[in-house]
């Protein structure tokens, strides 16, 4: 009553999802909170939390990835998508880029084509177009679709360079310059 459902509900989010956060990033160092996953598993599931499908998806999406179960992953990852939880047109590029980059399989890959085109027809802002056309030049690549990779690069590059005429272009830094890091000089 004091703080408002807004802010609560805000505050529960964020928390739940900082803590998956935290989970994704598990190396093996230390014993995995196996029990702790589950009884938030739990919780999400018997909950009417508004916001319990969107943090129950990244939870299990980050479980079947943690626990090399590929199928499930995949299907936990286009379930998201399909049903609208994702947060953003930017966790779609980065879901497809995962599997992109972990499976080597051409359904998994068609699942992550199926998701960049949800992603680019709810995209408005030009500048996050770029990423998704590259991304899906990137995957019709790998299914041995050369001319439509080719013509989805140069979408992104179309993309891209109205981005940058309009001054919204995303740059991104790479992690050596963030942290005063020089490359390796070859």
């Amino acid at each position: 009553k004091v703080n408002g459902v807004e802010e609560v509900n805000t505050k529960l989010f964020n928390t739940i999802d900082k803590q998956i956060e935290r989970w994704t990033y598990w190396y093996g160092k230390t014993p995995f909170e196996t029990e702790k996953e589950d009884n938030l598993l739990k919780f999400l599931q018997e909950s009417n939390y508004e916001k319990a499908p969107i943090l129950l998806g990244k939870l299990l999406a980050n479980k079947y990835k943690r626990t090399q179960n590929a199928d499930q992953h995949i299907n936990t990852l286009d379930y998201i998508v399909r049903f609208n939880l994702a947060q953003n047109t930017s966790t779609i590029v980065n879901y497809a880029n995962t599997v992109l980059s972990t499976y080597k399989s051409e359904s998994a890959w068609a699942k992550a084509l199926l998701w960049l085109n949800i992603a680019e027809g709810k995209e408005t802002k030009i500048e996050h177009m770029a990423a998704i056309l590259n991304a899906k030049s990137k995957v019709l690549e790998k299914l041995g679709n050369k001319s439509e990779a080719e013509i989805a690069k140069l979408a992104a590059q179309k993309a891209d360079k109205k981005a940058e005429d309009a001054g919204t272009k995303i740059i991104s830094i790479p992690a050596f310059k963030m942290t005063g890091q020089q490359p390796k000089k070859n």
